[in-house]
């Protein structure tokens, strides 16, 4: 399962239809699925793109297990018009914050940084792109999903030489359009990536029983899930038997790391 975000109704129209995707909410955001994707139209500009992927995901489940993308068009000084481009590296021009999203090995596409504005800007320095949600888009989804499922694709619509004035919505929809092999192509290894993760880190049936148990803190809660996966994966199945005797969270995870510790030491 993939979410995708992008800004505008244009950038979303080629992926729209060609995975036919139904309208099922048009009131605060539209958002598009089947059953593989959802997609979210945010509007422009950082805010729009935070409040966008928070509503996407609350109605998606808050699985933060799930693969999330951002295309849509930017700048570039040089780059060709329909340029397509996977970012490395993101960087807030108010903030000066930096993101790095995780590049998937072999990926034939250029790969560069991309700034991020407040406003439209044609004055492109050194060698990055330029848009106007990438760095809100970083900053929120970390709130919200492992990095590693995360990923930005930019197709240049404007440079030196074609300025962002000559920019309409056929424009950009045609663009995405003739870049839709390579979109579909890196969601497809985004979902194959999030299928190999979701075989190998199997919520373990006993974390459910520990969190109605006792109370645990977030990184306690990510504490215990790692723990009994590694436990699953190294001692077997572990029993809530062995556990019930506890009266805190702190308890149960030191009893499970201490044997594991003890389990591999033995080895």
């Amino acid at each position: 399962m993939i979410n995708i975000v992008c800004a505008l109704p244009c950038e979303a129209k080629p992926l729209i239809n060609r995975f036919k995707l139904r309208c099922i909410s048009d009131s605060v955001f539209p958002l598009y699925q089947n059953e593989e994707i959802f997609l979210i139209v945010s509007g422009i500009g950082k805010v729009a793109v935070s409040n966008a992927i928070a509503f996407l995901f609350v109605k998606t489940g808050e699985n933060k297990n799930r693969a999330w993308l951002n295309y849509g068009i930017a700048g570039h000084k040089s780059l060709a018009i329909g340029e397509n481009v996977i970012i490395n590296k993101v960087t807030d021009s108010v903030t000066n914050r930096h993101y790095y999203p995780v590049v998937m090995e072999n990926v034939k596409l250029q790969k560069k940084g991309i700034v991020t504005v407040d406003q439209p800007a044609d004055n492109y320095a050194g060698d990055s792109l330029y848009d106007m949600e990438a760095s809100a888009f970083m900053e929120s989804i970390s709130r919200y999903a492992s990095i590693e499922f995360v990923k930005l694709f930019k197709v240049v619509s404007d440079n030196e030489c074609q300025s962002i004035s000559s920019i309409n919505k056929s424009f950009v929809s045609s663009l995405i359009e003739s870049s839709l092999a390579e979109i579909v192509c890196l969601m497809e290894r985004m979902s194959n990536l999030q299928a190999d993760y979701a075989r190998i880190y199997v919520q373990p049936k006993i974390y459910d029983q520990c969190i109605a148990e006792w109370h645990f803190s977030q990184y306690q809660k990510k504490q215990l899930m790692k723990l009994l996966i590694r436990w699953e994966a190294v001692v077997g199945v572990m029993e809530f038997s062995r556990l019930s005797k506890f009266n805190k969270s702190s308890e149960v995870i030191d009893f499970i790391d201490q044997g594991l510790r003890s389990y591999e030491f033995s080895l």
